[in-house]
């Protein structure tokens, strides 16, 4: 059965533009990630995550792609590693970029060398008509990103809000719930860390409680009931130098951590025990 997973950068550190032309990336010297060791382990994993991801965005991606395989008659199941809350997108369509070129890649007509890892398009097809802007971040603190910095945060800080992104999170976790038992996918969500995840909160806040106690708990895995991949490789991993991915500067768990989170996490899951 085949594995559809998405995530920021904790999942997949390949920008969309890599995979058009191959249908799996070939582990060049990019740090391969969870999803890439489930797939050398015999798993066939189609990961369409990419770095700095919201979490409206992985799930948006989650169900086109899923929608698109039941299409085809394939079974699959779903692994979704949610990222930040506070991560946002926006919808910017060409007309829009005008002026934009010292920031777009070439491949948009501009004069960044490089393709910028802030750009994805959820289908991942060519950037034709419009393409999201992915934030990174909330829009009222300095970025080293340009399109951040430059064009959002000038508007973005008006609307933003930490608590409607942790509400968000949680609707967009039941927006997976919903979409995937109703097509009875086997599927399981686990947390970059524990970041804004107040969960002994939102069972008390009015605001929370009712789409908290509508998301099926047993299909989210946690780390000591409230933390993400980042808390478990805290307290599993000793030494730092073998923990991240680029100690100390990097936070991002290494290619050691990553396996070992498949071998003593992920496997250990209910939708692997039959695999």
């Amino acid at each position: 059965m085949d594995i559809l997973t998405s995530g920021c950068s904790f999942t997949s550190l390949y920008h969309p533009e890599n995979r058009i032309k191959k249908p799996r990336p070939q582990f060049p010297k990019t740090q391969k990630t969870w999803s890439d060791f489930l797939y050398k382990k015999g798993h066939n994993t189609i990961n369409i995550g990419v770095p700095t991801n919201s979490n409206t965005n992985i799930v948006r991606g989650l169900i086109y792609h899923g929608s698109q395989m039941i299409s085809d008659g394939k079974e699959f199941s779903i692994i979704a590693q949610f990222s930040g809350p506070t991560r946002h997108e926006i919808l910017v369509s060409q007309s829009e970029t005008v002026g934009w070129s010292e920031f777009l890649p070439k491949q948009l007509d501009g004069n960044s060398n490089e393709f910028d890892w802030n750009l994805t398009n959820f289908t991942h097809k060519d950037y034709d008509k419009h393409l999201w802007l992915l934030t990174g971040e909330n829009f009222g603190r300095e970025y080293s990103n340009q399109y951040n910095r430059k064009l959002c945060e000038k508007w973005g800080k008006y609307f933003f809000s930490v608590e409607e992104k942790q509400l968000n999170t949680l609707e967009r976790m039941y927006d997976l719930q919903l979409f995937c038992k109703l097509h009875d996918i086997p599927f399981k969500i686990f947390f970059m860390s524990n970041n804004y995840l107040e969960l002994k909160y939102f069972k008390i806040n009015e605001n929370f409680k009712h789409i908290y106690n509508l998301i099926d708990w047993s299909c989210v895995w946690l780390f000591d009931n409230h933390g993400g991949i980042a808390e478990w490789m805290d307290d599993t991993i000793q030494d730092p130098d073998v923990r991240y991915a680029d100690n100390p500067i990097d936070k991002h768990p290494s290619e050691f951590s990553h396996e070992k989170f498949v071998d003593d996490v992920i496997l250990n899951w209910e939708m692997f025990q039959d695999a």
